[in-house]
């Protein structure tokens, strides 16, 4: 049975990018900020900021599998 390798968070940011961090940091401020907002623009920018990130990781994965990890590291700042 293959030894699972812990991954740490600087490795998926690093596979991220800069450009897919500053989606995800900004995702968070919308949560934090998003009652300040209108809902229809929370949710537009939400839906951008998710498809642009979700374009980003399956450029990285190969299969759905490995996509599972981003996600998790992604749902951890969100």
């Amino acid at each position: 049975m293959p030894v699972k390798e812990e991954r740490s968070d600087e490795s998926f940011g690093k596979e991220l990018g800069d450009t897919t961090m500053v989606l995800v940091r900004k995702l968070r401020t919308i949560q934090r900020k998003g009652s300040q907002m209108g809902t229809s623009t929370v949710v537009n920018k939400t839906r951008k900021y998710m498809e642009s990130i979700g374009e980003r990781i399956d450029e990285i994965c190969e299969d759905d599998a490995a996509k599972l990890p981003y996600w998790q590291f992604v749902s951890r700042f969100t």
